[in-house]
């Protein structure tokens, strides 16, 4: 296996968050995508994650990678694109190869989505409200293609912080077909027609 330079990446490093990730690298694993579309890249932790198991599996897939690096407006910590660039630049040329990456906010990107995708990785400061919005966009997908949606979180222990009080918890969303995740401290969800 290709590995990521972790050591390149500027940004931290969760182990509970690379272990949460190990289902989701069995999924790329299992099931080979032509492409991937990751909506909040940051430092690109992930990003580097999911294209090693890509990789392996189909050197010729593809991650389109956004993030709206540089902007704090939803009031969460930012990562710079000089950092996901630093990072992405002192990568194996195989997965840089594999890494495709564009600035633009995700609420822009849901005016106009890719519709020629496999699996979508959703790590926006999720919130239920947030999953809703992008769940209802792009249901048609998961429902009559059967594309696979993963999202961080999942569990609600994340609204008890306080940049999270008041929004509305991934327990309390309706109508989407979802199972999470556990690992540790981290958890991801993942939306499929499977759990319909």
């Amino acid at each position: 296996m290709i590995q990521m330079n972790k050591w390149a990446i500027r940004g931290s490093i969760h182990t509970g968050y690379q272990e949460s990730m190990l289902g989701i690298m069995k999924w790329i694993r299992d099931n080979s995508p032509n492409k991937i579309i990751q909506l909040g890249t940051g430092s690109g932790v992930i990003t580097f994650l999911m294209a090693q198991y890509l990789y392996d599996t189909n050197p010729n897939g593809k991650i389109k990678a956004y993030d709206w690096w540089d902007d704090s407006s939803d009031g969460f910590h930012i990562f710079s694109m000089d950092d996901f660039e630093f990072s992405y630049r002192n990568q194996p040329k195989e997965l840089q190869n594999i890494i495709e990456y564009e600035k633009l906010d995700y609420r822009k990107w849901l005016d106009n989505p890719d519709t020629d995708w496999d699996m979508i990785y959703l790590d926006l400061n999720n919130d239920g409200e947030k999953i809703e919005k992008i769940y209802d966009v792009l249901k048609d997908k998961v429902l009559d293609e059967g594309k696979v949606i993963f999202f961080e979180g999942g569990t609600d222990g994340r609204f008890n912080k306080e940049a999270y009080k008041g929004r509305k918890k991934f327990s309390e969303m309706k109508d989407i077909p979802y199972k999470v995740y556990s690992v540790g401290i981290k958890s991801f969800g993942v939306i499929s027609r499977e759990f319909i």
